[in-house]
């Protein structure tokens, strides 16, 4: 089920963004995330494949974890391909935590503005 969607239009080239999406973790303005390890890393058919596990952490009260077994520690799956030539970038992260009482999706999609080619 399909919760929330947007969309924004950044004010940089492509490149720039993708290569800040890219680059987005360790991050001093979101603490939450304290790790982030690469699995897998290749090139295919030109695009570059990458494979991340990422660790985070939300302080969360004591009888949250006792109801739910969440202890406030995350660890999360994310995919990435980066198709240079076509200018095109998709990033998929799941939870692989608490996945039992709630799966959390992200996908972002990178792509130059359809009209406004310097976006």
């Amino acid at each position: 089920m399909k919760i929330w969607t947007s969309e924004h239009v950044f004010e940089h080239d492509w490149e720039t963004v993708v290569h800040a999406a890219w680059r987005k973790y360790p991050n001093p303005m979101n603490g939450a995330v304290t790790a982030m390890d690469v699995v897998d890393q290749r090139f295919e058919a030109g695009k570059l494949v990458s494979e991340r596990i990422l660790q985070s952490h939300f302080p969360i009260p004591s009888w949250a974890t006792k109801l739910t077994g969440f202890s406030g520690t995350q660890y999360s799956h994310e995919y990435t391909n980066i198709d240079p030539r076509e200018r095109f970038m998709s990033l998929t992260t799941r939870n692989l935590c608490g996945s039992s009482f709630m799966r959390v999706d992200e996908r972002l999609i990178y792509r130059p503005h359809s009209s406004e080619s310097d976006k």
